[in-house]
């Protein structure tokens, strides 16, 4: 297991709303030696024991809930106490089935992997790839030292790979949490009232909303600890792109990345099905870029604009990314 004084090397969230591109991002910097990569250890979906969906610790969060985030985010640092959370679904394969009734699926094995790299290795990067985390990203930043890297994609390309994999929100998640709604999510709840809670457009993009409001708060507020990258410039510019990120984050680049990075957006795939989305495999990235402009309706973008342009044309000013194919 990881030394303490392992708790003495970078940390950096990789976050963004879920469908922004996070995991490419963060599989990509993984492909350096000197990253070890963790995978969403702040999702309950993935990892037993954290009590909330969207994590969030803030000025109104009570001392209590303080206490048992900070040992979370204390053992996440340290590659202690990494549980998986294990569900055994009936349309599993066989074969994870059994593995899962074993206390074995692909998250235990992932954790186990990171602490002996840490242990082997010891790369001076952890990196922590996780959108879930989105609202727990500041109190990651001011009380345990994590840089952030916001991966934002435009809001009609999030809400067409939602729709593809059939996604919903359910806001509770979020209005149940007393602290993240007084201090973040009710002025937005509020705006979103004024909308029909049953149309697509407006679950994606007031979830969009909230998510990027809260990051670029946290840019404006640590311009040196917070990077925004966009999606679309991975894709269509992914050397640059990772030349900024990894200056950034103060680790070297080297051909490895840059050769990985080369194959993995020249591919032939654009979307996963959802079983996948955790896979990193090669893809058309420059199609997959500008996808959504041949599948949304003028009307579905009208409406993004409207609850999201106040955030989303800042991140997006060019006129080309509010326009669709004809």
């Amino acid at each position: 297991m990881p030394k303490d004084h392992d708790k003495e090397k970078m940390s950096l969230l990789v976050t963004g709303a879920p469908r922004s591109g996070t995991t490419v991002l963060g599989r990509s910097m993984a492909f350096s030696s000197d990253i070890n990569y963790l995978w969403e250890p702040f999702n309950l979906r993935f990892r037993r024991g954290i009590p909330d969906y969207y994590p969030y610790v803030g000025p109104s969060s009570p001392q209590e809930k303080r206490n048992i985030y900070y040992k979370f985010a204390e053992d996440t640092v340290r590659l202690r106490n990494l549980h998986a959370f294990i569900e055994i679904r009936p349309d599993d394969p066989l074969l994870n089935k059994i593995g899962k009734s074993f206390g074995i699926n692909r998250n235990m094995v992932h954790y186990r992997q990171a602490q002996l790299r840490q242990f082997f290795h010891r790369p001076a990067v952890l990196l922590c790839k996780d959108p879930i985390a989105v609202f727990f990203s500041r109190y990651l930043l001011t009380e345990h030292q994590f840089r952030v890297i916001a991966v934002v994609r435009h809001p009609a390309a999030i809400m067409l790979s939602r729709r593809q994999l059939g996604w919903h929100f359910n806001y509770s998640n979020w209005r149940d949490q007393t602290d993240l709604y007084v201090d973040h999510f009710q002025t937005i709840d509020t705006e979103m009232s004024k909308y029909d809670p049953s149309d697509y457009t407006v679950e994606c993009g007031f979830h969009w909303l909230a998510c990027y409001t809260f990051l670029a708060t946290l840019h404006q507020e640590f311009p040196d600890r917070v990077c925004f990258v966009r999606h679309e410039d991975y894709c269509i510019e992914p050397n640059e792109t990772m030349q900024k990120i990894f200056k950034f984050s103060g680790v070297n680049m080297n051909d490895t990345v840059l050769s990985n990075v080369e194959s993995i957006t020249s591919g032939d795939n654009i979307e996963k099905e959802s079983r996948r989305l955790a896979t990193l495999s090669s893809r058309d990235a420059v199609r997959l870029a500008d996808k959504w402009k041949s599948a949304i309706s003028e009307t579905e973008l009208t409406k993004l604009d409207e609850i999201t342009g106040r955030v989303a044309r800042v991140l997006y000013p060019e006129e080309n990314y509010w326009t669709i194919d004809q």
